[in-house]
């Protein structure tokens, strides 16, 4: 998923990026509800263990690409506002932390890889488990 962020705000730009990544967990929990549904149809339909009941699930998170821009339209010339409070936002604000990394081939774009992602999902998973 590509979310351009460059002409926002930073607070913006947060609010931006956490409706992202819910559009892909609300994606991965569709596509997680359709596995188990799959799971269960394939089933055959005879005495139900616990064993049996029991679903494997993988997360398939996609990576996260946020388009930042270079400093363009910074207060300063190609000093960058944007970019580095979203590093450092989500390598404070999120457990586990995402890590955004500059992407190589373009310096006004970050990219948040599809593991960190789903480790994030998985954290945040587990934590709603444990509140139950």
């Amino acid at each position: 998923m590509v979310v351009d962020l460059h002409q926002l705000t930073v607070p913006v730009a947060k609010a931006a990026i956490r409706s992202a990544l819910l559009m892909l967990l609300e994606e991965e929990e569709e596509e997680l509800r359709q596995q188990q549904q799959q799971q269960q149809q394939s089933r055959p339909r005879t005495t139900t263990t616990a064993a049996a009941t029991a679903t494997t699930t993988t997360s398939k998170a996609t990576s996260l690409v946020l388009i930042t821009g270079i400093g363009r339209n910074s207060k300063h010339w190609l000093d960058p506002v944007l970019k580095p409070a979203l590093i450092e936002w989500l390598a404070s604000d999120f457990s586990p932390p995402l890590h955004a990394v500059e992407l190589h081939d373009n310096p006004g774009r970050l990219g948040i890889s599809a593991v960190e992602i789903n480790n994030y999902f998985d954290n945040r998973y587990k934590r709603c488990q444990e509140q139950q």
